[in-house]
């Protein structure tokens, strides 16, 4: 899925122009009347830019758009909250995005951004701001949901209002709640299981040196890079891009790295996945949901030490992740796809949440054999 400039030749400048003008009772005839807009705009933008929740706001929105077209799930994404807007009455806001899944109803999102330094307080948002969005899905008689960012956990949700709790004049909802009723599934997302462990290995060239000095350390050159699962080797193509893109974004707690030493020479370093196995039993290891994973390289694309650098990465939505075609398992990573079924389907204009079980529920493949193999078509 591709990004479509629809601007390219800022042709809105002159409607932002226009509109200061009128503003100030000017015209576009007046000769001062761009210098006094691009004067504004001088003093303007940088206030914007030092302002760091806005900041995080607009990129959180943009990452939202990007990893739900890295997903595949959609046929198009709009950005609903841009242009002109004419209303017979008050009461109506327009959400942040409108998508059109492959597979069924197009709805509206609006995006979110929450970051706490207490991770357990639930997101909270003001009852008329809701309900002026909820309005306008009305109107058009499409579902709205919530889509936030959990930015303490690197995590998406995607959920209706009618899931929050109302309290006076608020609408909540925790980070379990959230999840428990979450709908990314609509974009495509899944969890991810893999054959385990997962991990990156680096040759040496025993032509050049690689002996240890008594000191511990060694110089090598690395004669070539190879991927492992279960301690098989990745060769196919395709599976390495996957093995890469997992190793780097996956929820790892730490990546270790381990010496091969045969008499006194590193023959290979190893860089290996590590997190807890609560299932050592189990010839698969849970390694996070797509989203997550493409969000974190959406992330490692526009900020750097904690700053933000960009709004949206120099690259196209489609280059972010690896999308896997439908039914691929892999040689050696016996994918496993995990999708998430809330306890209620979206919910629709105007109704409420009906009384709902405790859990919700998941699907899963048949477990293949490792060799089973289902490449994306050259």
């Amino acid at each position: 899925m591709e990004k479509v400039t629809t601007d390219s030749k800022h042709l809105n400048a002159l409607r932002m122009l226009d509109d200061f003008l009128r503003a100030k009772g000017l015209s576009l005839s007046e000769p001062t009347g761009l210098d006094r807009f691009l004067k504004e705009l001088s003093e303007i933008l940088p206030k914007h830019k030092a302002n760091t929740a806005l900041l995080h706001g607009f990129r959180a929105q943009t990452m939202f758009a990007y990893f739900a077209a890295a997903l595949g799930g959609c046929k198009i994404i709009n950005e609903e909250d841009s242009g002109e807007f004419y209303l017979a009455a008050q009461g109506f806001k327009r959400p942040d995005f409108r998508l059109l899944p492959h597979s069924g109803q197009d709805f509206f999102v609006e995006v979110k951004n929450f970051h706490r330094s207490d991770t357990e307080a639930p997101y909270v948002l003001q009852s008329e701001y809701a309900t002026c969005l909820q309005n306008y899905a009305d109107a058009f008689q499409k579902p709205l949901l919530f889509a936030i960012y959990w930015a303490r956990w690197q995590n998406w949700t995607l959920t209706p209002l009618a899931d929050f709790s109302r309290v006076g004049e608020t609408y909540s909802i925790s980070l379990p709640e959230a999840i428990k009723h979450d709908q990314k599934r609509l974009l495509g997302d899944c969890l991810i299981g893999i054959a385990k462990p997962l991990a990156l290995r680096l040759y040496t060239d025993p032509a050049h040196p690689r002996k240890l000095t008594p000191s511990g350390q060694v110089q090598f050159t690395v004669q070539r890079a190879a991927f492992y699962a279960a301690g098989r080797e990745i060769k196919d193509k395709f599976e390495k891009r996957l093995a890469w893109f997992f190793l780097r974004y996956a929820q790892w707690e730490d990546i270790q790295q381990i010496p091969h030493i045969e008499g006194g020479e590193v023959i290979c370093m190893e860089f290996r996945g590590e997190r807890e196995d609560p299932n050592p039993q189990q010839a698969f290891l849970m390694v996070g949901p797509l989203s997550q994973m493409i969000s974190r390289q959406f992330n490692e694309l526009t900020v750097d030490d904690g700053k933000i650098q960009h709004l949206s990465p120099a690259i196209q939505p489609g280059k972010l992740g690896v999308l896997i075609p439908a039914g691929f398992v892999g040689d050696v990573l016996g994918i496993w796809r995990f999708t998430v079924q809330p306890d209620q389907p979206v919910v629709g204009p105007s109704q409420g949440a009906a009384e709902s079980s405790d859990e919700a529920t998941t699907s899963q493949r048949p477990d293949p054999p490792l060799n089973q193999t289902n490449r994306p078509q050259a």
